[in-house]
């Protein structure tokens, strides 16, 4: 089992196992909790931005609109963060408030942020 404690005071980690499909469980278990981020691994299962996040993390990250999402590749190290991606159709008019979790871990990182289809 995995042990976040001691990680950082400041945040709170809780594993949670829901029986439903991703997007579901996700959306459920944010209202009922009051998540402000959700993190998923990605296996890079799909042919989407050359199999970067799977199919999962791209269908949650393209249809949750409660809560932003941190997609972490598979093989993904702990390093200083120099770029964020963030996948988009172009499609969506996003308001301010909505990209405030990715600007403040941008500047907190001094990264840069990319938008992609």
């Amino acid at each position: 089992m995995l042990d976040f404690r001691g990680l950082n005071e400041k945040h709170e980690y809780h594993i949670v196992s829901v029986k439903d499909d991703p997007l579901s469980a996700i959306q459920s278990t944010i209202e009922k909790k009051d998540i402000e981020l959700v993190v998923m691994g990605t296996k890079g299962a799909s042919n989407y931005e050359n199999k970067l996040f799977g199919s999962n993390t791209i269908n949650v990250m393209e249809n949750l609109r409660s809560s932003p999402i941190l997609g972490i590749p598979l093989d993904a190290r702990l390093v200083h963060i120099k770029e964020i991606v963030f996948p988009t159709s172009f499609k969506t008019h996003y308001k301010r408030r909505e990209l405030v979790h990715l600007v403040e871990i941008a500047q907190l990182q001094d990264a840069n942020i990319r938008f992609t289809r």
